[in-house]
């Protein structure tokens, strides 16, 4: 026979599964980054319940270059990426269907993270000094290839008589000691390493390419926020506000950015402050075009075009 107990049960799980219903059909958004200070405004959306808020499940999964971010992204795996606008640059102009959805690292000249680091004891003083040299960068004919060959031309050097090697951010930082190459394009923390260590020595910041520019952005394909304009507006909105609050907080998103980097939050604290943006950057154009022109001045792309051509139409609403 029914008991009362259990009848009493039955209901109230009937009653509960309408929200729990409500609460597993909330729009997942799959984001997919590499560990570095520019994914902080997807980890507060989430940790903060910002994102909640405005009725979406958003996941972060970590990845380990920019390649197979995009890959992930245009294969469906993941509904949005995170990675440099370089990389979104080249996609474009290979006709592959990407549209950037918000900035996620705006580069400022009065704080490079990244700097062309020689051996303490090399006699290469500047750009000139390079000449003839070998640089290693993390990938040939990347945006550390070309924005190093940009300010070398820009302060004396022959970026045509250089040779680039292709090298890892922390074992460049080993070769430049053991003097398997004459220096390194190294991005921190592992260029805060070198110099801190005593190993190596800056003598330029070559991601200077303009005064102010967005270095990595958030970007998915037309395919997934055509149908899904709704939910691409809500998570812009979203990455917008846990962006702005991470930017006035800075010191309270040391801890999420060692947990995401695996250092320790005392590296974190000593790097130069970075600032990650928001969607209405997007119709910034100065944010975006210099970049594209100087991908086609070094022969990374074919052809200039309008940075609009990489914008979701719907975020310049």
């Amino acid at each position: 026979m029914f008991r009362r107990s259990s009848f009493l049960t039955a209901t109230a799980a009937a009653v509960a599964m309408p929200n729990i219903i409500v609460a597993q059909s909330l729009p997942k958004i799959r984001v997919g980054g590499s560990a570095s200070y520019g994914i902080v405004g997807t980890l507060y959306g989430i940790h903060g319940g910002i994102f909640k808020k405005y009725g979406l499940d958003v996941e972060y999964t970590y990845m380990n270059n920019g390649a197979a971010i995009l890959s992930a992204v245009v294969g469906g795996s993941i509904e949005v990426g995170k990675g440099a606008l370089f990389n979104v640059i080249l996609a474009h102009a290979k006709s592959v269907p990407i549209h950037l959805e918000g900035v996620s690292e705006i580069y400022r000249l009065e704080a490079p993270d990244v700097a062309v680091v020689v051996p303490k004891t090399s006699g290469v003083r500047n750009a000139v000094d390079l000449n003839g040299k070998t640089i290693a960068v993390p990938a040939l004919g990347d945006f550390f290839a070309v924005a190093t060959m940009s300010w070398m031309d820009g302060n004396g050097g022959d970026s045509h008589s250089v040779k680039f090697v292709e090298l890892p951010n922390r074992a460049a930082a080993t070769a430049i000691v053991s003097s398997h190459v004459d220096a390194a394009v190294l991005a921190d923390p592992i260029r805060s390493d070198s110099v801190s260590s005593g190993a190596g020595r800056e003598i330029g910041y070559p991601m200077a390419v303009t005064k102010r520019y967005a270095a990595t952005t958030y970007f998915a394909t037309p395919s997934f926020t055509g149908p899904n304009r709704d939910v691409m507006t809500r998570f812009r909105r979203g990455l917008s506000e846990a962006s702005t609050y991470a930017n006035a907080h800075q010191d309270e998103m040391i801890s999420i950015i060692a947990q995401e980097m695996h250092v320790d939050p005392k590296v974190v604290a000593l790097l130069p402050p970075s600032i990650v943006g928001t969607t209405a950057q997007l119709k910034d154009a100065q944010l975006f075009q210099p970049i594209i022109d100087v991908a086609v001045k070094y022969k990374a792309i074919p052809a200039r075009f309008p940075y609009t051509d990489i914008i979701d139409p719907n975020a310049l609403v």
